[in-house]
């Protein structure tokens, strides 16, 4: 679109939530409780302290402290502190500031905070995703909302994330002894050379010291749980898929390109246990975080040489019969990459004859041996259990009887993650955030039922909370940004396909006959600077995909846009 042409252009969208009731689309009443539970579908359970889970005949919920069903209708990063000037000059902090100056108080973040929420909850969604303003959250406290305990009027159920494999990476807030090493930082190049994200070793005991610590002395983790109203606390999300390397899709299926064309593609996860096996066997800085380790040792490779020597019961020539490698012992033997120990792999076998066991493919590891593409499986399982029992373990310690999710989120891009990864979150998470599945937008995905078959097998009978977005550029504010090969280009289409969404999200189930999608979260609030994508509900000037506030109209013979006026103008509307 060319915002120069004069030439009356109105999008005339479908907003993405507004006249979409979903409980009624799939013909249940809409009598709601004070948190957005159904009243007409009573949890067997009763009312509790806190939400919970319930699987009603055939179909899996979550239910709130009242006793009732909830679908999950949540909407992430609801936020507006960006300071940093989009391609027009604007600042999206700048617009509320000027814009929520007036209202119900002096302060500018506690009026739009009030009015996001009677926004959100007017257009249907009823969650506050991960990311969202802790001033949005019904436990934040601030006398100037002038309210009984002080805190915000209008209330809505929310979600708080924690982070700890990201930020014990860099010992945020001196909450352990040290910073956690990164599995990734310790791999040569050479050896891996494809994209490479963080993983935290968290064998190493300054993991759940740093967990622990962040979730009893945060200020605003701790608020989230333990403040007035913590009622609505739907539960916790652990940690953010893109920091955690790994966890995303696995091989089983091919990735769908959802957010942009439909196509199928591949964005398979590389395998952890391969990442282990390679790294160094020990760190002693990482110039990323500009962190140094008084404790140099890798925890994880040294778990991983013990595992290896504790299945072959300490004798290396089992292992290397099955491997067809040639290890002289299971710990270090001249040092990593040049020794021939098990924790000196490097990844290029030091220790080989002639040519290399490992193999060079982290995705598929096509070229290991039967017995070692199980050990590193198997393996996978022990590290992940180890992940999710400091999880639970810690949350059971200082916040009991939340739900626990998982991670944010779990699998991506339409595929689940490796059955090993499954296996090992479903003993302790109450329901998994997944990315996509069902896979929305991939006309190409045959094996949809496939799909919900191997994440209902191997993560057992829980239920979903899904990942969900996708933009059409051309007709937003981001329209410079837009594609040929974009498969949405206008709000309008936006608007159908979400509606679509949600019928095959309710209406999904495995070949038991069980339904396990209780809900989703948009991405998401706010058009994103970052990727010049819109990804979201209202435009960098806080207006709307409504048909009437992100638009552009003509005033006389001007041509006026909602998005390039600050003022309110002719057709140009800033309305709160």
């Amino acid at each position: 679109m060319d915002f120069g042409t004069r030439t009356r252009i109105c999008s005339r969208v479908m907003l993405l939530a507004a006249g979409i009731t979903i409980l009624n689309s799939r013909g249940w009443a809409q009598t709601l409780d004070q948190y957005g539970g159904s009243k007409s579908i009573p949890c067997s359970a009763g009312a509790k302290p806190h939400f919970y889970t319930e699987k009603i005949n055939n179909r899996w919920w979550l239910c709130t402290p009242a006793g009732n069903a909830f679908f999950m209708k949540g909407v992430y990063n609801v936020d507006m502190n960006d300071t940093t000037p989009d391609y027009q000059g604007v600042a999206l902090s700048s617009v509320i500031a000027t814009k929520y100056a007036s209202g119900a108080t002096t302060n500018s973040t506690l009026n739009w905070a009030a009015q996001t929420v009677k926004r959100l909850q007017s257009w249907g969604f009823n969650t506050l995703g991960e990311y969202a303003s802790a001033y949005t959250w019904p436990v934040f406290t601030d006398s100037r909302w002038g309210t009984p305990d002080s805190t915000i009027p209008a209330k809505m159920p929310y979600i708080v994330l924690i982070r700890p494999s990201w930020y014990s990476l860099f010992n945020q807030q001196s909450f352990a002894s040290g910073p956690v090493k990164d599995l990734v930082n310790g791999i040569k190049t050479s050896v891996f050379s494809f994209y490479r994200s963080q993983s935290a070793d968290f064998w190493d005991p300054r993991f759940a010291e740093w967990f622990q610590a962040a979730l009893a002395k945060d200020v605003t983790i701790r608020a989230g749980y333990a403040g007035p109203n913590n009622d609505y606390l739907v539960g916790f999300d652990i940690d953010e898929s893109d920091n955690i390397q790994g966890y995303g899709a696995g091989p089983d299926f091919l990735t769908a390109d959802i957010s942009i064309t439909g196509s199928i593609d591949d964005h398979t996860n590389p395998h952890l246990g391969w990442f282990i096996l390679v790294t160094a066997a020990t760190q002693s800085a990482n110039s990323k975080f500009s962190v140094t380790y008084s404790d140099t040792k890798v925890y994880a490779k040294a778990e991983f040489a013990n595992w290896l020597s504790a299945r072959y019961s300490g004798n290396i020539s089992l292992l290397n019969n099955a491997w067809g490698s040639r290890y002289s012992a299971f710990g270090s033997s001249g040092g990593w990459g040049v020794g021939t120990g098990v924790l000196d792999e490097d990844g290029t076998c030091p220790s080989r004859a002639t040519t290399c066991w490992i193999p060079v493919d982290a995705y598929t590891l096509t070229g290991a041996t039967a017995a070692m593409k199980k050990d590193l499986d198997d393996f996978l399982f022990h590290h992940m259990d180890k992940y999710y029992s400091i999880v639970k373990s810690t949350f059971q310690a200082q916040a009991p009887g939340f739900l626990l999710f998982g991670s944010s989120p779990i699998g991506s891009w339409g595929s689940p993650p490796r059955k090993q990864i499954l296996q090992a979150a479903s003993p302790y998470l109450d329901a998994y955030t997944f990315g996509n599945i069902p896979t929305f937008m991939c006309p190409l995905c045959t094996d949809m039922q496939q799909r919900i078959d191997f994440a209902a097998l191997y993560g057992g009978d829980k239920p979903w909370l899904n990942w969900e977005g996708f933009m059409a550029n051309a007709d937003s504010y981001w329209s410079s940004s837009a594609l040929p090969t974009d498969a949405i280009t206008t709000q309008a289409q936006r608007g159908l396909l979400y509606d679509q969404m949600i019928k095959q999200l309710t209406s999904a189930k495995d070949s038991s006959g069980t339904y396990h999608v209780a809900g989703f979260q948009w991405w998401d609030y706010y058009d994103m600077r970052g990727e010049h994508a819109n990804w979201g509900l209202l435009t960098r000037r806080d207006n709307a995909y409504d048909g009437v506030q992100a638009r552009i109209a003509t005033a006389g013979s001007d041509v006026i846009r909602s998005d390039q006026s600050m003022g309110v103008s002719g057709s140009a509307l800033m309305t709160r």
